[in-house]
């Protein structure tokens, strides 16, 4: 059972954020939203039925944002009152001390971050993610589900190539006339040519119909070659970035943008923006409960 002050002081600050949630939502989805998409509805020439579900997918990211300021307001609103009609005054006259009336508002901050976390976490990604594959579909901006002459370069930890992945082409979670060329500290250690490769979510890469030539560490003249029917090869090179577009920051949660910065690392890519996307992603929510203290 609350007690009837944290019940009293709950509904106090309840009602202003609500209401500040909703005129928050309002004004930011008018700016941030409308605006851009009104004019590429009529640009594109979208259905304004599809027109309104893009607006709907697009409105959680705002929420998120909403749901910080709408906490302060209506911690300032609710103690505002409170202390403007002597009611703090009575309640220290009483013996309730100030670290037992700011009890009720920091778990009421609490409770909003850890909503605010769960719904930017869950439901904005997918939220945004389907919102722009609807708008690329109406658009016909998808790309082809083929993709021709993949290069990608893995490096190690002191900027120097670890691996080297080419295929003539890709196609789902299919890679054909793959070579794959293997550094160790700078220096070829292993060249694999697969007529395919095929990727497993659970054991990875497999390369079917292939020849390994290994060199021999201590004689660079001499390699030891393999021929294969199938062979699995360890690298982390996910297939969703070989067709198709990459996934935004916002269209991922905190352990998919986790993974792509760690894969984006070992490419040798720039990740200080991803780094920060990533941060956000707790600074925001949290947020709520900064400004109820």
């Amino acid at each position: 059972m609350i007690p009837l002050l944290d019940r009293y002081l709950l509904k106090e600050v309840f009602r202003p954020f609500l209401l500040g949630v909703l005129g928050f939502t309002a004004m930011l989805s008018g700016t941030a939203i409308l605006f851009a998409l009104v004019g590429d509805v009529i640009r594109n020439g979208i259905p304004w039925s599809t027109g309104v579900l893009l607006f709907l997918l697009r409105l959680p990211a705002i929420v998120v944002y909403s749901f910080p300021m709408a906490t302060l307001l209506a911690v300032l609103l609710a103690l505002g009152r409170l202390s403007g009609d002597s009611e703090i005054t009575a309640l220290r006259a009483s013996g309730i001390g100030i670290d037992r009336i700011a009890a009720p508002i920091l778990a009421f901050g609490l409770f909003i971050s850890l909503c605010t976390f769960f719904f930017n976490e869950w439901v904005v990604p997918n939220a945004t993610y389907h919102e722009r594959e609807i708008f690329l579909t109406v658009t016909k901006q998808k790309r082809p589900s083929i993709r021709k002459n993949v290069n990608i370069t893995e490096y190690d930890g002191e900027g120097r190539p670890q691996r080297i992945v080419n295929a003539l082409e890709a196609e789902g979670t299919t890679m054909h006339n793959v070579t794959v060329i293997e550094y160790d500290a700078g220096i070829m250690t292993q060249i694999t040519q697969a007529d395919t490769a095929v990727y497993d979510p659970h054991s990875g890469w497999s390369f079917i119909n292939g020849v390994m030539h290994r060199f021999i560490p201590r004689d660079r003249h001499r390699m030891l070659v393999i021929n294969f029917q199938k062979e699995k090869l360890n690298f982390k090179i996910d297939p969703g970035n070989l067709l198709g577009r990459e996934k935004a920051p916002e269209e991922m949660n905190a352990s998919e943008l986790g993974h792509a910065i760690d894969q984006k690392q070992q490419l040798g890519e720039n990740v200080n923006q991803l780094r920060m996307s990533y941060h956000q992603k707790f600074a925001i929510p949290f947020a709520c409960l900064i400004f109820a203290l």
